[in-house]
């Protein structure tokens, strides 16, 4: 028998909220991405489970009908030891914590969560022409490079 009372929607964050959440943390993912040094500028962060210095970016989202904070957070030197991620993506809320994706440089996955939390098709199309193009196309004359030698 399933639950059929009230449904309370004050654990849900506003729609407004999100999306001036989302709009700031992909704003600080752009600034990251233009940095010289995308990876150097982490280095001397701190990514242990209890430091403040951990999380890249943080913003707010509705998860399973709960409000919840997305995140992208430095994972520690022991778990980049045992999984090869320097950084994850994940979700928390009062009742659960989930990691949603894990990435083996800033750069990547800076790339990927800035595309989910463009707003619509053009800005997904103008942030991959700015970033993920260039990204790719870095990757391809790297690889190009590795296969004369």
């Amino acid at each position: 028998m399933s639950y059929t009372g009230p449904k309370n929607t004050d654990l849900k964050f506003s729609q407004k909220e999100v999306q001036e959440s989302r709009l700031e943390a992909l704003e600080k993912i752009r600034t990251y991405l233009r940095a010289s040094d995308i990876e150097g500028q982490f280095a001397n962060r701190n990514g242990g489970y209890h430091s403040s210095e951990k999380f890249l970016l943080t913003w707010k989202g509705n998860h399973n009908l709960m409000a919840s904070e997305f995140k992208l957070e430095k994972t520690d030197a022991a778990y980049k030891a045992m999984s090869g991620f320097v950084c994850i993506y994940g979700v928390a809320n009062i009742f659960h914590e989930s990691q949603l994706g894990g990435y083996g440089t800033f750069e990547r996955g800076l790339l990927e969560v800035g595309l989910k939390l463009c707003a619509n098709r053009a800005a997904q199309k103008e942030f991959f022409d700015e970033f993920v193009k260039p990204y790719n196309e870095r990757l391809e004359k790297q690889k190009e490079s590795s296969n004369e030698v």
